[in-house]
């Protein structure tokens, strides 16, 4: 079912809609991501944050080398979808590890896109200590554009589901402030 927007997604919404079908379905991604918070993204770019926990930990206490890779995956792939208008599959990815992240610490990811073209997006992935600001791990991600994603109706359809949801919460206060500067409560319904 297509889904028609009436203004194009902004990239936090891209971001947001892309991180939300990964943590939705019963997949790979889905444990490394759990726990996982968005913070901020922008046209080219986006950092988030996840306190490393037991699951994401290797025999040492650390925080494992594939859940720091898939992390440059995922967040990488991410940042190139605040700028591409479709998914993809990925070309390369590289991590270089700098650092051990000790389980209970949290992780800063950031991810910037550093070239879109019409049929390939690279981003650079930067993982710090968010106390410290220490350079934990770093990475780039190099993904195929798609031309025929199934992600697009996906992702649009989740944007208009976001942007529906908040209208709801918007509208809901303006509703009762109407009715409360009337002098009335508001109804309530009963379950």
């Amino acid at each position: 079912m297509e889904v028609t927007l009436t203004s194009p997604p902004t990239p936090l919404e891209r971001a947001q809609a892309f991180l939300e079908l990964l943590r939705g379905g019963q997949n790979y991604d889905e444990p490394v991501l759990d726990g996982l918070t968005l913070e901020r993204a922008w046209d080219g770019g986006i950092v988030c944050r996840l306190q490393a926990a037991r699951k994401h930990a290797n025999r040492y206490g650390t925080m494992h080398g594939g859940c720091i890779a898939t992390l440059v995956d995922v967040i990488g792939s991410a940042a190139i979808i605040t700028q591409a208008d479709r998914g993809g599959v990925s070309l390369s990815i590289s991590t270089h590890y700098l650092a051990p992240m000790p389980i209970g610490d949290v992780v800063e990811i950031e991810a910037t896109v550093a070239k879109i073209g019409k049929q390939i997006g690279t981003a650079v992935v930067s993982l710090r200590d968010a106390t410290t600001g220490a350079l934990v791990a770093q990475g780039t991600h190099v993904k195929a554009l798609v031309p025929h994603s199934d992600s697009g109706p996906a992702m649009r359809a989740l944007v208009a589901e976001q942007r529906r949801t908040k209208q709801q919460q918007f509208e809901k206060p303006q509703e009762q402030r109407r009715v409360e500067s009337q002098g009335r409560a508001p109804q309530r319904s009963k379950l």
